[in-house]
């Protein structure tokens, strides 16, 4: 690492002493400041190759004068630090110019190491900053990223970097972990004036889906009276989700792919294409990669789509923010009774794995208000069970319900292998039962599409069982294509 003129801006004087004893050791220079305004006179006299700014200052805080130190002549890289870091405080450093989010206190290696990764991207992080990083910035603005697991910092970090860039983001997470939520932080952060249009590719049948996004002319169609813009049009200017892409039709994929090329709309029946500034952005909870493979999803939409991709952490990955999850959802759902939750019902929903994620959570807690009635504390008994998981059993061969899925699978699997060893093979011109040859081949692939057949069957059954006859939460949860889905459905007998 090469010397840099590094200015720390704090107005603890231990914290000063330690950052200037590690980097000073390391050949840097480093010079230091008691408040946000000294911070700023300082850089202006002698402008520094990286700033270490710490969030809370007396006066005005480290984030209000984020702004002012990227956008001096020549702006340095911006350290944030705090000793209480929470995913929106990361969304903010990074929304309006950080280029990292540190914890107080850090341990010189990581503080060594922090130091390095800032310098070092100095020149491409100036290159991606928007004309306005304090765009939606506000503290009590826009969506919010509840939690201070080490997953969210780096989650908050990643979504304020992204907001200063109009590049294409594919968003990945189970089902219930907030991809909506993480698409608004990035648009609410952005320097984008337009609005923020989301629109479910699941939730729309394939006849609708061309219409809905790309709108349509009068005419167009049986019913199409009038002139309408589509989700694109609608989304100029500003920001558009496409969640669940995975369940776009190919016709759909080929116009959205063309779109993508030419930021132009054409409706569905005829009109001149219309120019449109959109950024997109696309939310999966299923691996889009399969779907390329498969034939149900093409490969040249799925490179323009993944262009950076962000992946939400499970709920169980990050119990440790369980507490400041419900907090939150007290807060909201009850505002003003000053709600609690006892230790043991706390203990008792960190216990759980919450398959749906956050927002099966919110379910447990209104469920809990509810059972709470006026008092002034949650407790276990207010708590609902745990849900059913879905595909967290098995179904044997005979069709009924087994305890352990591989135990169940296993199971199967052995009556198949015994019936078909117990079958006599054919002689195949004279050679023995015991004979090695392409007879004994052909059996064996027999059997595994049986085993195939088996499991997969019993799959599609249990998921349109636990989903209501639902077909777009079965594929859902499958992680299949709707149309997919379907054709199985017809070979299995399931239509």
């Amino acid at each position: 690492m090469s010397a840099a003129r590094v200015l720390v801006v704090d107005d603890d004087v231990t914290v000063c002493l330690a950052i200037r004893t590690t980097l000073e050791a390391a050949g840097h220079i480093v010079a230091q400041a008691a408040s946000a305004e000294l911070g700023l006179d300082a850089a202006r006299d002698a402008p520094p190759d990286l700033v270490l700014l710490d969030v809370h200052l007396p006066g005005r805080s480290g984030i209000d004068v984020l702004p002012e130190l990227t956008g001096l002549p020549r702006p340095p890289s911006v350290v944030v630090m705090t000793s209480h870091a929470t995913a929106e405080t990361a969304i903010d450093a990074m929304a309006r110019g950080a280029s990292a989010h540190v914890e107080k206190p850090i341990r010189p290696d990581a503080l060594l190491a922090v130091v390095g990764r800032a310098l070092g991207e100095r020149a491409e992080a100036a290159a991606d900053v928007a004309p306005d990083p304090t765009a939606g910035a506000a503290d009590d603005a826009g969506p919010r990223l509840v939690g201070r697991s080490a997953a969210m910092l780096e989650l908050g970090e990643r979504v304020g970097a992204l907001a200063r860039t109009d590049a294409g983001v594919l968003i990945r997470g189970e089902s219930g972990t907030g991809k909506e939520l993480v698409a608004r932080a990035i648009h609410e952060r952005s320097a984008r004036g337009g609005p923020f249009v989301a629109v479910s590719c699941a939730a729309l049948p394939d006849t609708l889906i061309e219409a809905e996004l790309f709108g349509h002319e009068r005419g167009a169609f049986t019913g199409g009276d009038r002139e309408r813009k589509g989700r694109i049009e609608r989304a100029d200017g500003g920001t558009l989700l496409l969640d669940e892409v995975g369940e776009l039709s190919l016709g759909a994929q080929v116009k959205l792919l063309r779109f993508l090329e030419e930021r132009t709309v054409d409706r569905l029946g005829g009109g001149d294409p219309r120019v449109v500034d959109v950024r997109v952005l696309a939310a999966t909870n299923a691996p889009l990669e399969g779907r390329v493979e498969s034939g149900d999803f093409r490969a040249d939409l799925y490179y323009r789509l993944n262009v950076v991709t962000v992946v939400l952490p499970p709920l169980r990955e990050r119990k440790e923010d369980i507490p400041r999850v419900v907090d939150h959802f007290l807060a909201t759902l009850a505002p003003g009774r000053n709600l609690r939750v006892d230790e043991a019902a706390l203990a008792a929903l960190a216990a759980r794995d919450w398959p749906g994620n956050v927002r099966e959570l919110r379910n447990a807690v209104t469920a809990a208000l509810v059972a709470a009635g006026r008092g002034k504390e949650i407790r276990v008994e207010h708590l609902p069970p745990p849900g059913p998981r879905l595909g967290g059993g098995a179904i044997d061969a005979e069709g009924g319900a087994a305890g352990e899925p591989a135990a169940a699978v296993s199971a199967a699997v052995k009556r198949l292998v015994a019936d078909a060893l117990a079958r006599p093979r054919a002689s195949g011109g004279g050679g023995d039962a015991s004979d090695d040859g392409d007879g004994a081949d052909e059996g064996g692939a027999r059997l595994f599409a049986d085993v195939r057949t088996l499991v997969e069957r019993a799959l599609i059954e249990a998921a349109l069982d636990a989903s209501g006859g639902n077909q777009v939460q079965a594929a859902r949860f499958l992680e299949m294509n709707r149309a997919t889905l379907r054709r199985k459905m017809k070979g299995f007998g399931l239509l």
